[in-house]
């Protein structure tokens, strides 16, 4: 079950962000917005961290809070980032990988408007160009190796029963060999992105 405040899905003023994440409870928080659930998940903790970076990187919604209509958008934003995250995480150690990256997150961004959180509020096409259009990229790439770093983590410590993750909305974290390559990655996915959206 999921509690969270009644605080709206874009608060900004704050700028500190932060997670708590143990298999018993998962929290993540704004400022005074924040959702929590009890219980076992399958959900890992970057899940989580790419919600909040939706919130530090954007004004689109990133609080999966309230109705069916306000929680999807906020679910397809922090699922959509986490994909590009994900994949471009693995390209560092795979290369081969990198050519996959947007026809794959696109083919995930449309499964799910289309059937898994179907009825989404937009249709797929829409609800992508509003993504792409609306993350910050530069503030992206300077908060990216947070996002490297807690996947690191959860892959040498599989079993580890806590995580816990805190950032402000200005942090710029070093960023050198394969966190530096990560971010390179994920700025040439973005690019991609945002041409095959009409953006650019």
């Amino acid at each position: 079950m999921a509690m969270s405040s009644a605080s709206p899905s874009r608060p900004r003023a704050p700028g500190h962000y932060r997670l708590r994440w143990t298999p018993a409870q998962q929290m993540f928080a704004c400022g005074t917005a924040q959702y929590v659930s009890h219980g076992p998940t399958e959900i890992e903790p970057s899940h989580d961290l790419a919600h909040l970076l939706v919130a530090a990187c954007s004004d689109l919604d990133w609080l999966p809070v309230g109705s069916d209509a306000e929680i999807r958008p906020s679910e397809y934003n922090a699922v959509l980032l986490e994909n590009v995250l994900d994949r471009s995480y693995d390209a560092v150690f795979k290369p081969e990988l990198e050519a996959e990256i947007v026809g794959r997150t696109a083919g995930n961004a449309r499964f799910f408007v289309e059937e898994y959180y179907a009825p989404f509020p937009i249709p797929a096409g829409e609800a992508y160009r509003r993504f792409c259009a609306g993350i910050d990229l530069a503030a992206l790439m300077r908060l990216s190796p947070y996002f490297f770093r807690q996947k690191t983590r959860e892959i040498a410590c599989p079993s580890q029963a806590l995580h816990r993750f805190s950032f402000a909305k200005d942090d710029a974290p070093p960023a050198a060999g394969e966190a530096a390559l990560f971010r390179h990655i994920v700025e040439n996915q973005f690019g991609r992105m945002r041409r095959e959206a009409g953006l650019s």
